[in-house]
């Protein structure tokens, strides 16, 4: 089990004045920031937002992986248990 912020996660608005936006966890209808957001341009920004947001779907959806008939290639298969460890701090 991974030991990041559960997820969903979701991606605010840049508010005005600020560097960028957030990436917020909801819990029990209160919001909190698991991380700014940086980026040279506020659609770099926004997009860099939308793509952390997302990264506890794609960890559940690389974790989830099997590969029992052996039908990912092996170097995409080390490639998934290494990124899976590194998430895990099994590195």
């Amino acid at each position: 089990m991974s030991k990041h912020t559960a997820g969903p996660w979701f991606a605010g608005p840049e508010p005005i004045g600020c560097t960028g936006p957030d990436v917020f966890h909801e819990v029990n209808g209160l919001s909190f920031s698991v991380c700014d957001v940086f980026g040279e341009t506020r659609e770099e920004r926004q997009a860099n937002a939308n793509l952390i947001a997302h990264a506890p779907e794609m960890y559940e959806l690389i974790e989830s992986l099997e590969n029992d008939a052996g039908q990912i290639p092996e170097f995409m298969w080390k490639w998934r248990n290494e990124i899976v460890d590194e998430i895990n701090g099994d590195d």
